[in-house]
């Protein structure tokens, strides 16, 4: 896996500013200009960048940690990337995972050559989502505080050794969720 990314509509981040600039003529032919600045945010509140070790690029900087039976490895072509081989890479709880309206889960994965037939969890976020990888499938587990919902894909054609991308977004406004 290249990297992990979990977004929400909103949160602390990469900061920049944008500036709007309005020339109002009123009736009485005043001129008056209005200057509006607004800071937009990276939503991102964890980016797990694998190429220089388990580190979050996201501005929360959080602490990832790999269990004892995931490692960094260098594929072929020199990309590094997470083998949890059974293992799990741990993330720092934060404020900001707990009772998001909105988010977006996004995360490259490939199966191992002897993982043929087997299942496993791609992510567990304690409260809001677990997404799982079956044999040939996708499982999503969204929780709110209306329950749970378990939205699933089947014959992806995943039950190979490529690579693939899973995303699940949420919007609590709608109830909408997609995997």
């Amino acid at each position: 896996m290249a990297a992990v990314v979990l977004s929400k509509s909103a949160s602390r981040g990469l900061v920049t500013k944008n500036t709007a600039t309005a020339k109002i003529t009123l009736s009485d032919g005043q001129v008056v200009v209005a200057d509006k600045t607004i800071i937009l945010k990276n939503s991102n509140i964890l980016d797990v960048d694998f190429q220089n070790g388990a580190v979050d690029t996201s501005s929360n900087v959080n602490d990832v940690l790999l269990g004892s039976k995931a490692k960094i490895v260098t594929l072929a072509d020199g990309k590094k990337v997470l083998d949890l081989n059974g293992g799990y890479v741990t993330v720092k709880a934060d404020s900001e995972y707990f009772n998001n309206t909105d988010y977006t889960f996004v995360a490259d994965f490939k199966k191992d050559a002897t993982a043929a037939g087997k299942t496993g969890r791609l992510a567990y976020f304690n409260g809001s989502l677990i997404v799982s990888v079956k044999d040939n499938g996708l499982e999503a587990i969204v929780k709110t505080n209306e329950g749970s919902k378990t939205l699933t894909a089947s014959n992806l054609g995943i039950a190979d050794t490529d690579w693939h991308r899973v995303g699940v977004t949420f919007s609590g406004e709608t109830g909408f969720a997609k995997l």
